[in-house]
């Protein structure tokens, strides 16, 4: 029986929380924390906030980037399954541009077509810090309004009248002439 690229992945997800033995730090993560919530994935940002300052082998590095990039993308999953599947890079035919490495070796697809690499934001974490962190990416992904986040969303300015502008204009205008006079 051939596993498909879900059944692989989500195998791989669960890893983090239960492999004591070959999860790099494993003692640094509340593993009864790990339950595919949204919530879980501060836990996970925590784990990582730990891990980056330590000096990682190349091993430990892709077996945490692995696990925690597969734990985002299944909680992800696991709270919209109508909406996201797991592909192989190849499946996702990335353009040559995109590194060919471990962060883009899974891909989430949403139903819409668009593509999300829960490794990279994992693999980013660990070089960034919480700058990238992997709740925020989950929130974002799952479209959970909160204030944390809403600085990323672009909103559309509101058009503001001719006549209001050309009254500011003057304003400042009248500002500066009065400065220089003075």
């Amino acid at each position: 029986m051939m596993i498909n690229t879900n059944e692989k992945v989500r195998e791989m997800g669960v890893l983090l929380a239960q492999d004591s033995e070959l999860t790099p730090y494993f003692n640094l993560i509340k593993t009864k924390k790990l339950d595919f919530s949204v919530e879980s994935l501060k836990e996970v940002d925590k784990y990582l906030n730990e891990v980056r300052k330590k000096k990682l082998t190349e091993d430990e590095l892709k077996k945490i980037v692995l696990r925690c990039g597969t734990y985002l993308g299944e909680v992800i999953i696991r709270n919209r399954p109508e909406n996201f599947k797991w592909i192989t890079r190849d499946e996702a035919k990335l353009p040559d541009f995109f590194a060919k490495d471990l962060t883009t070796a899974f891909v989430l697809l949403k139903k819409s077509k668009e593509m999300l690499f829960p490794l990279a934001k994992a693999y980013k974490f660990i070089e960034n810090g919480k700058d990238d962190s992997l709740w925020i990416f989950g929130m974002y992904a799952l479209d959970i309004p909160s204030k944390r986040i809403a600085i990323f969303q672009l909103r559309p300015v509101k058009k503001t009248k001719k006549k209001k502008v050309a009254q500011k204009l003057k304003a400042v205008k009248t500002f500066i002439n009065h400065a220089k006079s003075s």
